[in-house]
């Protein structure tokens, strides 16, 4: 998954902007969630700064709030 990128790319802010708006283009979390492994999941959490619609990595996305309840419901973080 993308996520992972942010922890080793020498630009990680430029990772969080592509996973903020991946998370942005979902269109369907519960069928991409069924498909997530657990590991994936995990990787997910590990960047629970996604679920806040207002983190400076959505600055800019129109449809940050939408994205952030991505990043919850595949986080599975309520």
């Amino acid at each position: 998954m993308k996520v992972r990128a942010i922890n080793v790319d020498d630009n990680a802010e430029g990772q969080r902007r592509d996973v903020a708006f991946l998370l942005s283009i979902v269109e369907d979390p519960e069928s991409l969630g069924r498909d997530l492994a657990q590991s994936e999941r995990k990787w997910l959490r590990e960047h629970d700064y996604f679920a806040e619609s207002s983190h400076q990595s959505y600055e800019g996305l129109a449809e940050a709030e939408d994205a952030a309840i991505v990043y919850r419901r595949l986080a599975d973080v309520r």
